[in-house]
């Protein structure tokens, strides 16, 4: 009999992404190019399938957009995600290069990697609090990644090349194997663990909490580097009008602190907690985000574009 922590594996993939990206060895993992598995479509260059757009508009340079799940659209198809939103709005090519799973350090790597290549009218990085924490890491839902220590005051770049990703369930330690058949055992250490996938294996730390922080400043200056437009907008997802008030006071610690870090390296930036919280306080959190999802539903991806959209032109960002 396979006593290989029965109730542990049951949750393998936890990562949404798997499946749907590649390896990198700069970045850990990419979208895969031509992917499609409803809703998700990409395009051949590993991007978010866009809806289409008059041919006038499609010569015009373009919008990037860049972050994680929130960017990318988890859980709505692909006209339903913000960037899509958006682009009907400016009437403007945008592109989605958003991914499943980011932390921060890979947001702002891939932002630096594509503006180059794509030469936007303006890039819109989206960010929510967690991704702070996941700086913090070298694995992350299984997904093996760069990280970034300071030597110093600067930015030294660690794990790269990214090792190829572990097989599913092969970082737990000892005493999971041991007791993983146990589903008591997983309820109780996953309610009193600070992060169930670290004592499972499936997330490894490699800086001491809080170090994300530090490292927030640092990472917005490597942004305004690219001496492009750039738009910084802080997401929340649902449980930061959740029961646990604590949670949504360190989300929100977490948001104001990259976007004053945003701020001070002279980066545009877009808080949309009030609007957000305004549409919760009026309508409830059904309508912003799916019934068993953190995401956004459809329309809380239409409000949070409308809202990038009204800041790109009070900023006068796109030509």
């Amino acid at each position: 009999m396979d006593w290989l922590s029965a109730v542990v594996l049951n949750d393998i993939p936890a990562n949404p992404s798997v499946g749907s990206t590649i390896y990198d060895p700069i970045l850990g993992f990419v979208p895969k190019p031509g992917f499609a598995a409803p809703p998700y479509t990409h395009d051949p260059q590993g991007f978010r399938t866009m809806p289409p757009l008059p041919d006038d508009a499609a010569h015009t340079p373009p919008v990037l957009a860049t972050g994680d799940s929130f960017a990318y659209g988890a859980e709505v198809p692909d006209d339903r995600t913000w960037p899509a939103y958006l682009q009907g709005l400016i009437h403007r090519r945008t592109i989605n290069a958003g991914v499943l799973g980011y932390g921060l350090d890979q947001i702002v790597m891939r932002t630096e990697r594509l503006v180059p290549a794509v030469q936007p009218a303006v890039t819109v990085v989206s960010f929510i609090a967690d991704d702070v924490r996941r700086i913090e890491m070298s694995r992350l839902w299984g997904h093996e990644k760069p990280y970034f220590d300071l030597n110093g005051p600067a930015l030294a770049l660690r794990n790269v090349p990214v090792p190829p990703d572990p097989a599913p369930g092969s970082t737990q330690p000892l005493w999971l194997r041991a007791f993983g058949w146990s589903a008591l055992l997983d309820v109780v250490v996953s309610r009193l663990a600070y992060d169930r996938h670290e004592w499972r294996g499936e997330s490894a730390r490699a800086l001491p909490r809080g170090m994300g922080e530090r490292l927030a400043c640092p990472l917005m200056a490597r942004l305004a580097k690219l001496d492009a437009p750039i738009l910084v907008v802080a997401q929340y997802d649902l449980g930061v009008w959740g029961k646990d008030r604590w949670y949504g006071i360190e989300e929100r610690r977490l948001s104001r602190l990259v976007l004053q870090c945003a701020a001070e390296a002279r980066l545009a930036t877009l808080d949309l907690f009030e609007v957000l919280d305004q549409t919760v306080r009026t309508h409830g959190l059904g309508a912003l985000y799916g019934d068993r999802s953190t995401h956004h539903n459809a329309a809380g991806n239409r409000l949070v574009a409308e809202s990038i959209a009204a800041e790109l032109g009070r900023r006068r960002l796109l030509p």
